[in-house]
């Protein structure tokens, strides 16, 4: 069976939507929006198939559960910078979290990087790591929110 990958852009060309279908049927749905400087602030892939036509605007906001649980949402916050310093996931369930929050050096390396468990790295264990620009689809994870390449 043939699918199509749909993607819809907003008035600046960013990505704010992303559909997977085949026929009349829609497969997956995924969202993003962006904050007024253009930066990725928050990334949904929606579970609840039967909502996909009349899906949340808004990709900070949880869509009603289905079979598959609740909407994965992911929201990146920014520091006075510009740079991404915090990652949170589940946004709007119970099992929200800090996934990763970093701080930076006065050059703007970063210094540290504490995931969800409150494990710390320091910079001399960062070198080495890749962190992405967390903006444009090709950063969307499986779920819907920025991943490492």
């Amino acid at each position: 069976m043939l699918r199509t990958a749909n993607i819809v852009y907003d008035a600046n060309a960013r990505p704010v939507r992303r559909t997977l279908e085949s026929g009349s049927t829609t497969h997956t749905l995924a969202q993003a929006n962006y904050d007024a400087l253009g930066r990725v602030n928050c990334t949904a892939q929606r579970m609840n198939q039967a909502n996909f036509a009349t899906i949340i605007i808004d990709a900070c906001e949880l869509g009603g559960s289905g079979a598959q649980g609740p909407d994965r949402i992911t929201q990146t916050r920014y520091d006075a910078a510009g740079r991404a310093d915090q990652v949170k996931t589940a946004v709007g369930t119970g099992d929200a979290s800090n996934e990763s929050t970093g701080t930076f050096t006065d050059n703007g390396q970063l210094e540290t990087l504490t995931d969800a468990e409150g494990n710390r790295m320091r910079e001399a264990s960062l070198s080495g790591l890749v962190f992405p620009q967390l903006s444009g689809i090709q950063e969307w994870g499986i779920y819907g929110g920025p991943h490492i390449e």
